[in-house]
């Protein structure tokens, strides 16, 4: 798998623990790092299906890809 790095300057850390998106050109999917986060407290547990997390990035990571 050949992945891309889409973080934007601002948001990269250079050592890793920070938030990141990458996209895989061949299958044409994203891949987030970020925070995972309980499902029973944002009430999203029914929606995670097995094999699944939710992950939390920061709001403005994905506004600075869109420009």
């Amino acid at each position: 798998m050949v992945l891309r790095e889409l973080t934007p300057q601002k948001f990269s850390c250079g050592w890793g623990a920070c938030p990141a998106i990458f996209e895989d050109e061949k299958n044409k999917k994203y891949l987030l790092i970020g925070k995972v986060v309980d499902t029973r407290k944002h009430k999203l547990d029914m929606r995670v299906g097995k094999g699944e997390v939710l992950v939390e990035i920061p709001k403005g990571l994905l506004a600075e890809i869109k420009k």
